[in-house]
């Protein structure tokens, strides 16, 4: 007599764990864990081990979870599943499983995957503070790239690891390939301040805006570079400009962001020399006047800090 499939037990105990999920079921979802840690690893999805795993722990049931988490573990038998346990261990904080799943990843003989999932890898190995790992991902990553979008990603992932010598490299190639394109421009003109190129960032952030005015992030990355190079009056008409040139443009995140920081600097242009502990700034090119006599400032004004331009995150893909 043939032994019963267990299968379509286990699939039917798999999507009950899964909607415990999406239930936060807790405590009353453990007698399905249970049997689901019955089954065999092979036969239940990892998706559904994962979950397992999130009702387990939300029932305060350590040892179940990291009973389900040992069956995800060896649920893996395709890169993609790998990836995706690394995706979830690094969104639960498990940075000691991302760092292990990563270094399997990499270490394996003939995996293959995309340039999206490689820097995906790349992202939550760097989350996980596997710096190595991180730049090895991007590395495969970009043997599997094939057009300047993928190999922007690249560089922006680089610049997220502070690795600005390899983002730039790529960036020169893009620019030098894309000359028309304002957006690699702005993305090199960040990363030149992030370096402390000061007088390069500029240049690329203004060529930027020049190529591609409708684009406030550019707008607003060279915005906050004149004010930390002293030059506030350009970065008031800068942002008038760019405001004006878009009318619904104070209504998006950037567009809100560019008109408080307008108005901040506005209002400090305007204040007067004594109630604020720093001397006004003049019309002409934003000097600063010389200190008035009088009593102590009553207030403060804004510290003029050295605020850096947006940075941009890299679409995992």
């Amino acid at each position: 007599m043939k032994s019963k499939d267990p299968r379509p037990e286990a699939s039917a105990l798999a999507e009950k764990v899964r909607s415990h999920v999406r239930d936060k079921a807790g405590r009353r979802g453990l007698p399905d864990v249970k049997a689901l840690l019955g089954c065999g690893a092979s036969a239940v999805p990892i998706q559904a081990w994962l979950a397992a795993v999130v009702v387990a722990a939300d029932a305060k049931a350590p040892a179940l979870a990291a009973r389900a988490m040992k069956r995800a573990e060896s649920a893996c038998a395709k890169p993609a599943q790998r990836l995706e346990l690394a995706r979830f261990c690094c969104a639960i904080g498990r940075h000691d499983r991302v760092r292990a799943a990563a270094r399997l990843l990499l270490r394996g003989k003939g995996v293959r995957l995309s340039h999206e999932a490689w820097l995906e890898l790349s992202r939550v190995a760097g989350e996980a503070g596997d710096k190595a790992s991180a730049s090895a991902a991007l590395e495969r990553g970009l043997r599997a790239a094939s057009g300047p979008d993928e190999l922007r990603q690249a560089a922006m992932r680089y610049q997220n690891l502070k690795d600005y010598g390899r983002s730039l490299r790529l960036l020169d190639r893009l620019v030098e390939r894309h000359p028309r394109n304002g957006v690699f421009f702005s993305d090199r003109g960040v990363l030149r301040w992030l370096m402390g190129d000061q007088a390069g960032a500029l240049s690329d952030l203004a060529k930027a805006r020049r190529l591609d005015p409708a684009n406030l992030e550019t707008a607003m990355s060279l915005g906050s570079a004149l004010v930390a190079a002293g030059r506030e009056a350009e970065a008031l008409a800068l942002y008038d400009s760019a405001l004006a040139g878009q009318p619904d443009a104070a209504s998006s995140g950037v567009g809100k962001l560019m008109a408080v920081e307008r108005a901040k600097l506005a209002a400090l242009r305007r204040a007067p020399a004594s109630a604020c502990g720093a001397p006004p700034l003049s019309p002409a090119a934003g000097r600063r006047c010389p200190r008035r006599a009088g009593p102590a400032p009553s207030r403060r004004a804004p510290r003029r800090g050295r605020p850096s331009p947006r940075r941009r995150r890299a679409s995992p893909g």
